[in-house]
């Protein structure tokens, strides 16, 4: 899926404007600037037809990675145009007082047309609601809906990447009053929502009771997607790693038919403790 990924991220869709800005290559850039335009992006088929998955992983991909469709053609948003949308709708939820459970879309649509288009409105609501995780159908019907349901663990996730887009190291601590801060009243953060997106450091990576921890931006999007060069970039972070740290970074290069754990143990060797706890070590 790593191919994917590459070809949705080529020309990210960033508004209007910029679609225009990208239609109107400067004379002679045709040819070198022809990924990057919107023409170029894949359609559905295309990916289908090179993608090493199944249909439906792809499709459950797509949705992961909050891919959109513009004009029959996929990609993914230009990450701060996203980041700014979904900021404006949370930040108009809260002025307007609409429970997170009920967001009536058309109003939201409305009250931000000057600023994003009612396309982009509706897939970052339905991206970041209830119906993220629903069958294809339904997440294709969603965008479509007069009122979602937000998903307090996609707002958690978001607000936290917007913070390590700001800094990509915090620690532990700042960063859990930065996050509680950030989000609307009611919802509580938790370390889980942090799985793709970051990781939790000890002091030069070793464990130690009581010891102060670093939250550091670890993004399982932009991670290489050989898996030699993946699980060396794991080690390179911390010696030792649970199984349940390292799933979330290997969800797009388990191979149909195999499991996370098949493929750890390809890299690493298990490490069981006197607590019965395992963890995962570089394999010399």
């Amino acid at each position: 899926l790593g191919d994917v990924r590459r070809r949705l991220c080529a020309c990210p869709y960033g508004g209007r404007e910029a679609e225009e800005a990208l239609d109107e290559p400067a004379v002679g850039e045709e040819e070198a600037l022809a990924p990057s335009r919107p023409d170029a992006r894949p359609t559905l088929s295309s990916l289908e037809a090179a993608a090493q998955c199944s249909p439906l992983e792809l499709r459950a991909a797509l949705q992961r990675w909050r891919a959109v469709e513009v004009a029959g053609r996929w990609c993914c948003l230009d990450p701060q145009y996203e980041a700014d949308c979904v900021e404006c709708l949370l930040a108009l939820a809260v002025e307007q007082e609409w429970p997170l459970h009920a967001v009536p879309v058309p109003a939201a649509v409305e009250a931000l047309a000057a600023q994003f288009d009612e396309a982009t409105v509706r897939h970052c609501l339905r991206s970041h609601s209830t119906a993220a995780a629903a069958p294809w159908e339904e997440w294709l019907a969603a965008a479509a809906s007069d009122e979602v349901a937000l998903e307090p663990r996609a707002i958690c996730t978001f607000r936290a990447r917007v913070l390590l887009l700001e800094t990509e190291a915090w620690p532990k601590d700042a960063f859990d009053e930065a996050w509680a801060d950030g989000v609307p009243r009611g919802i509580e953060p938790s370390d889980a929502d942090l799985d793709g997106l970051a990781v939790l450091l000890p002091p030069d990576g070793r464990a130690a009771k009581g010891a102060p921890l670093t939250v550091r931006a670890l993004s399982a999007e932009a991670m290489p997607p050989d898996a030699a060069a993946r699980f060396s970039v794991l080690w390179s972070l911390k010696p030792s790693w649970a199984m349940r740290e390292l799933g979330p970074y290997l969800l797009d290069i388990v191979a149909p038919g195999s499991s996370a754990e098949a493929l750890v143990l390809q890299h690493a060797r298990c490490v069981t403790a006197s607590d019965g706890s395992r963890s995962y070590v570089e394999r010399k």
